[in-house]
């Protein structure tokens, strides 16, 4: 595997900023005599949805960061699960192409057709997903979406709904934070050349078919 280097300094910049997602969650969900989002439910965690480059790079990341035999476990899951996104889009598409490393993206297929891609994969689990523990292997490491489902968020001119699948959050307020501010500094940080530099696509993309997408990038030393 050509090895390229990953743009460390940035993911802790997108790191720092998603802490204000995770900060402002925990006060909401800090509810008694427990949190109703707690550690070992998976129920938000089947699926695919679209993320940006920041995500696939700090997953990359976490992914880096597992052992061994962890990290060759995630690979195969994630060729598999990359494969099946692949041959689910291509007949969306009406395309032939289902090669590894074609994209699976927002831009490429269209909102409609990238909804009904994710409706098709709704039972597929995360890749990163311990369903023996229900315990996520990058947790730290984290996308965005994932840390912001499960409540209603609402900023100034702007609001965000990506409620707990089974409703443990119902009675929870929205949440307010300044989320025009938070997704313009997520979108300089998904623009900067040193992800592009790092092998991550640009277009959003599940992440699965992102990671793949980079991983057979350096394995054929791209």
């Amino acid at each position: 595997m050509t090895a390229r280097v990953l743009p460390l300094v940035l993911n802790e910049q997108y790191l720092r900023l998603l802490s204000e997602i995770d900060l402002a969650f925990d006060a909401a969900n800090a509810t008694e005599p427990s949190p109703a989002c707690r550690s070992g439910c998976t129920q938000c965690c089947y699926g695919a949805f679209d993320v940006g480059p920041a995500d696939i790079s700090l997953a990359l990341q976490g992914l880096m960061s597992l052992g061994d035999a962890e990290r060759g476990v995630v690979m195969r899951r994630l060729r598999e699960a990359a494969s099946a996104e692949r041959q689910a889009a291509a007949e969306l598409s009406r395309s032939r192409t289902s090669e590894r490393g074609a994209t699976v993206g927002l831009r490429s297929l269209g909102e409609e057709r990238f909804d009904e891609l994710c409706d098709e994969l709704s039972g597929q689990p995360c890749v990163f997903l311990d369903e023996l523990d229900g315990r996520c292997l990058i947790y730290a490491y984290r996308p965005e979406p994932c840390r912001f489902t499960g409540l209603a968020w609402q900023g100034t001119d702007e609001a965000l709904d990506l409620p707990c699948p089974i409703e443990l959050n119902v009675d929870v307020p929205a949440v307010s934070l300044d989320l025009r501010s938070l997704h313009d500094r997520v979108a300089r940080i998904d623009q900067d050349r040193a992800l592009a530099r790092a092998g991550i696509p640009e277009e959003r993309t599940t992440l699965a078919s992102g990671l793949d997408r980079v991983l057979a990038g350096r394995a054929g030393g791209t």
